[in-house]
């Protein structure tokens, strides 16, 4: 078994888009064998102020996760402390490799819906954990510059009890929904919270929640931010003072939503995700824009070696239509450039035998992909035999 804790007053530093996952993982992940019990996998997790236990099985694998909400089931179901762990860890283990960038492992997050991802090595042994804590500690809090305020990404959908009822009943509450806290109220204001940490204490200390008001164990004074402050003010306020939830109240201190780390880290990340598409977005046209330039320069190169060569050079299409003669061919065979281009070659050079030959040519050429040779001659209007030498090319291959 190995332990590890976190100290999350500690600034580390920023994720960027390159940041890798296993760079802001802990690495001395808290572990429990196959055949542990739920107590131990709750007092590590009440002792060291972590949300999950990473199962494995003697070759180091992962063959399970408790979390805090597995506790909360298993409290809220009366299941003994003393039994097996494996009745209540979840056996699918969301894994990802080491190299993977901390974008893409909440991405994985997200969607699988899960709060924590287990890094597994190539033999796929355990090798580190993160948390939705660690996404939100290493994030940049400018990312969350120019964002709207709290109550743009809080929840407004509050599970909330009152402090003289019972915490059987508030565990009933909160383990048939995915919310992970409820708020205690008294007159529509917010007097305290109760937290899967909270429960997973209780668990620990083996206390009968039938017998617990939830005013004994809920955690007051609450901390509260307005609905008004900035996503940034609720960030810092959540760091200061080492908390995964903000109780969002209105100008006269009623309970108005709740921001939770989720919350956050969703903003924060997307934020980033955002920064990095128009960045790639930036690159992709700036090498538009050289490819662009590149190709000019080399086109006009070419065109002055074309214009200016002594060898007479064409282009036809596939319907043997000239697309482009250079200067030399026109002077060679006496032509104007508006009588060749958009003409087959029997209608430039007229439908003699070597003109039809040619244009048979340009059509196997154009079928097969190949490269075709012949010899191409014609009588000047001095009456002489001139022979030409023809080598064509395909631009594309046949296919």
């Amino acid at each position: 078994m190995q332990t590890a804790t976190s100290d999350l007053t500690a600034k580390p530093a920023n994720i960027e888009q390159e940041t890798l996952l296993i760079d802001i993982a802990s690495r001395n992940v808290v572990s429990l064998p196959l055949g542990g019990s739920v107590a131990q996998a709750a007092k590590l997790m009440a002792d060291n102020r972590i949300s999950s236990i990473v199962i494995v099985d003697p070759a180091g694998h992962p063959a399970g996760i408790v979390t805090e909400r597995s506790v909360i089931l298993a409290l809220h179901d009366g299941y003994p402390a003393g039994n097996s762990l494996e009745r209540v860890m979840s056996g699918k283990v969301v894994s990802a490799p080491e190299h993977i960038t901390c974008i893409e492992a909440y991405q994985i997050c997200m969607r699988e819906s899960v709060r924590h991802l287990v890094i597994v090595n190539q033999e796929n042994q355990l090798v580190g954990v993160v948390s939705e804590t660690d996404f939100r500690l290493h994030l940049n809090l400018s990312l969350l510059a120019g964002r709207l305020q709290v109550a743009s990404v809080m929840n407004q959908l509050v599970l909330t009890v009152l402090a003289d009822s019972l915490l059987q009943d508030s565990l009933s509450l909160l383990s048939t929904s995915q919310e992970s806290c409820l708020v205690v109220v008294e007159a529509q204001c917010p007097i305290g919270i109760i937290t899967e940490r909270d429960l997973v204490r209780i668990y620990a200390n083996q206390a009968d929640p039938s017998r617990l008001l939830v005013s004994q164990i809920m955690s007051h004074p609450v901390q509260t931010i307005s609905q008004d402050d900035s996503v940034n003010v609720a960030a810092e306020k959540m760091l200061q003072h080492k908390l995964r939830h903000l109780v969002v109240v209105d100008k006269y201190q009623r309970l108005a939503g709740l921001i939770c780390e989720h919350d956050l880290t969703q903003a924060m990340v997307s934020g980033l995700i955002n920064d990095q598409q128009q960045s790639e977005r930036r690159r992709m046209e700036a090498e538009i824009i050289r490819s662009r330039e590149d190709l000019a320069v080399r086109e006009n190169a070419f065109r002055t070696l074309v214009e200016n060569t002594p060898d007479m050079i064409a282009r036809y299409g596939r319907d043997c239509c000239c697309l482009y003669a250079n200067p030399a061919l026109l002077k060679t065979y006496g032509l104007e450039l508006h009588s060749v281009i958009g003409m087959a070659p029997i209608h430039s050079f007229g439908a003699s035998p070597s003109s039809l030959l040619f244009q048979e040519n340009i059509k196997r050429v154009a079928a097969t992909g190949e490269t075709a040779d012949f010899l191409y001659h014609w009588r000047n209007e001095a009456g002489q035999t001139l022979y030409v030498n023809y080598r064509m090319f395909p631009e594309f291959n046949a296919a």
